[in-house]
């Protein structure tokens, strides 16, 4: 009893008391503080999550749109090659017809059916190898027109 009448008791009591006043205070102060800067970190996050996104579609976007042009291109491309294609199957049937042809002047002292073999010889030659070059030209030209639209769809 005699301990609660000494003023350094009643020190003690009131430092007591203001050290936990003051540790509730700055423990609210520092916890609120902290969580604001959680918020702000967050909301940066999330900014930065939605602007790094919409680039990404804007790329994405800008791609399909390349691709969609490249592709577009090899079918005008493969158009222009079928037109020719048939211009040139047009001069080879031709050529085929003018080969078979009767020829008014035969070769002096040469039977009608040898120069009916030589004729069917060079249509069946002229034949062979014009259609082996064709369909060499269709291939080579098909494939320069997929590397074109690879190298036209490849992302910058």
């Amino acid at each position: 009893m005699i301990a609660w009448l000494s003023p350094k008791t009643w020190i003690a009591l009131g430092l007591a008391a203001f050290l936990i006043f003051t540790h509730a205070f700055i423990y609210r102060a520092g916890k609120a503080s902290v969580r604001a800067d959680w918020d702000r970190s967050t909301i940066a996050q999330q900014q930065a999550a939605a602007s790094a996104e919409s680039e990404n579609r804007r790329l994405e976007t800008l791609r399909q749109s390349r691709v969609i042009e490249a592709q577009n291109a090899a079918t005008k491309r493969t158009q222009a090659f079928q037109a020719a294609y048939l211009a040139v199957d047009a001069e080879r049937r031709r050529l085929l017809d003018l080969a078979s042809a009767p020829t008014a002047s035969n070769v002096p002292g040469q039977p009608e059916a040898a120069g009916d073999r030589a004729t069917a010889s060079i249509r069946s030659v002229l034949g062979a190898c014009t259609a082996e070059v064709q369909e060499l030209g269709r291939a080579a030209d098909q494939h320069a027109s997929d590397v074109k639209m690879l190298l036209e769809a490849w992302p910058r």
